[in-house]
């Protein structure tokens, strides 16, 4: 029987030469061949939703830019009122089919109050007597002329979109 023992003792003896600090790195090596599949994951989750918001946040900013291009017609006189009336539709379904997407990707509802703030400034342009006047005359080629007055209040309701796009683009930034 003693040479059974001795049998087991040799073959034990590999693991006997193994030092503390073998023991570790054999350790960490394989806790590191766990963890890379799932840091990898993480990593791609992360790099991905950073890539939808980068997309998201150049989609509003585009729109915002929509937007100063629009002030700046409509104190040009260049556009008629059913233009007007169809960018304001068109851009309206842009900012909902972003807020849908936020909603559902990062349970964040992005453009509530950008929507909320451009109806008030639609609904500002399309009640004045000059937006009123043209549609009344029903011709393509009489483009909507603006009072000062009327301008005045696009204005602000453009410098409360202004900000709201700001706002929004921040909580899409820093949404999880």
């Amino acid at each position: 029987m003693l040479p059974l023992t001795t049998d087991i003792a040799s073959k034990c003896e590999p693991l006997a030469s193994f030092s503390s600090a073998d023991i570790i790195s054999i350790a960490a090596l394989t806790i590191s061949i766990i963890l890379f599949p799932i840091s990898f994951r993480i990593s791609k989750k992360q790099s991905d939703n950073r890539k939808i918001k980068d997309a998201l946040m150049d989609d509003l900013s585009k729109i915002r830019d929509d937007y100063r291009h629009m002030l700046n017609s409509l104190y040009s006189n260049k556009y008629d009122n059913k233009y007007i009336l169809s960018w304001f539709k068109i851009v309206n379904i842009k900012l909902n089919s972003i807020n849908k997407f936020s909603e559902n990707k990062f349970k964040l509802k992005a453009t509530d109050k950008i929507i909320a703030a451009s109806d008030k400034m639609r609904i500002v342009l399309t009640d004045s007597d000059e937006f009123i006047s043209t549609y009344k005359i029903n011709s393509a080629e009489q483009h909507v002329i603006l009072e000062q007055q009327t301008k005045t209040i696009i204005e602000s309701h453009f410098a409360v979109i202004n900000d709201e796009f700001l706002s929004s683009m921040d909580k899409i930034n820093f949404s999880k």
